[in-house]
Formats: C-alpha cells, sequence, structure tokens
C-alpha cells in the first residue's frame, strides 16, 4: 500500500470520485464536481473554493485541469495528503492554501511551480524551512505567509 502524507491509497481507492478518475475523467467531469460543491469555477483555468465541503478526497479531480492557473482553496480541508496531486498543476499562477493545513510538506512541490505569482499561505503551519523553496520561485510577486511559524529574522534577512 503506497501513503500518500496521513491519507492512504486505500482510501482514495474506495472514494467513489476515484472511479470516475481512473476511466480518464474529462476538465467537463471535474468541473461539475467542484460545482457541486458549491465552488466557482469560471473555466477549466480557474477554480475557487472556500468552506470545508472541498476536502483532499475530492483532489484527484485536480489531474483532470492540467491547465489551472487559479487554484484558490481557502478554508478548506485540504492537506498535506492531497499536496502531490496539484504538483502537477504547472501553469499554477495563484495558489491559495489560506487557512488550510498544509504544513511545510508544500515546501517539496514547489520547485515544480515555477509560473507561480501568487501564493496564500496564511495561517498554515509553515517554518522558516519553507522559505527556501518559496525563495527560488521566479516569478513570485504576493506572499501572504501571516499567521506561519516563520520567524521575523528570517523575513528580514531575505
Amino acid at each position: 500500500m503506497v501513503v500518500v502524507g496521513v491519507l492512504s491509497s486505500e482510501i482514495f481507492s474506495r472514494h467513489p470520485l476515484m472511479a470516475v478518475v481512473t476511466q480518464r475523467m474529462n476538465a467537463e467531469i471535474a468541473i461539475r464536481h467542484f460545482q457541486s460543491l458549491d465552488a466557482f469555477v469560471a473555466d477549466e483555468w480557474k477554480l475557487h473554493n472556500r468552506g470545508p465541503r472541498f476536502s483532499d478526497l475530492d483532489a484527484p479531480c485536480l489531474i483532470a485541469l492540467p491547465n489551472l492557473k487559479h487554484l484558490v482553496l481557502t478554508e478548506t480541508a485540504f492537506t498535506d495528503a492531497a499536496l502531490p496531486l496539484v504538483e502537477g498543476l504547472t501553469q499554477l499562477q495563484i495558489l491559495d492554501l489560506n487557512m488550510t493545513a498544509v504544513t511545510d510538506a508544500i515546501a517539496t512541490i514547489l520547485p515544480q511551480l515555477k509560473s507561480l505569482r501568487t501564493l496564500g499561505l496564511y495561517g498554515p503551519r509553515i517554518t522558516d524551512s519553507t522559505l527556501v523553496a518559496i525563495a527560488d520561485l521566479p516569478d513570485l510577486q504576493m506572499l501572504n505567509i501571516r499567521k506561519s511559524d516563520t520567524a521575523d529574522f528570517t523575513l528580514r534577512a531575505t
């Protein structure tokens, strides 16, 4: 059994969405699913969801949206377990994980997200070690790390 974060592949495989994902989910199906969670999906490039209805078990639908440019999951039940599914979204320009349970594990996927211009990590338990990965984002213009566990002196030094 492969373990992804705190969720195992066994849990993902039992989720009803996995049947759809394994049957070559397309963007239209993924968009309909996200809309059922009251997400704002303008098209296959923008997904904005706020609130607890989105969880890690919904994240496999993200693989059907490889051209996603905006991913906003503020105050959702998104955790480190679903981060590998974001890693493939290499065209992301906005990633907002404010007030989620994401930790320093996000540093492992940031090198693949070179197009990021805005990164919201308000509230997640990130520390100074994540700042090293953030510093390597070439196009980053806006960063929100308020209420994180980073030290003030680190921010001044970078």
